[in-house]
């Protein structure tokens, strides 16, 4: 469950699915939500390393989040998004 989305400006939101998640055991994950250059890297997982899907999801309860809040640059004239 993504407990962590980095074009969230108000961290409530963020703190709400991150309580949801730990009382109902469900492992958590990061998005930065990058639909802008600036976006990319705002928000990962530091996890050990996997080899395959079901491997990924046994390691994913021991990632740590990092984020932080970028907010969405937008389209401006004269340059392309």
């Amino acid at each position: 469950m993504e407990v962590c989305n980095a074009k969230i400006s108000d961290p409530e939101h963020n703190e709400a699915a991150a309580d949801f998640a730990a009382r109902n055991d469900i492992p958590t994950a990061a998005g930065s939500d990058a639909h802008d250059p600036q976006g990319i890297g705002a928000a990962y997982l530091h996890m050990p390393d996997f080899d395959g899907p079901t491997d990924f999801l046994e390691k994913l309860p021991e990632a740590r989040i990092w984020g932080e809040y970028r907010d969405h640059v937008g389209w401006q004239p004269g340059r392309s998004s």
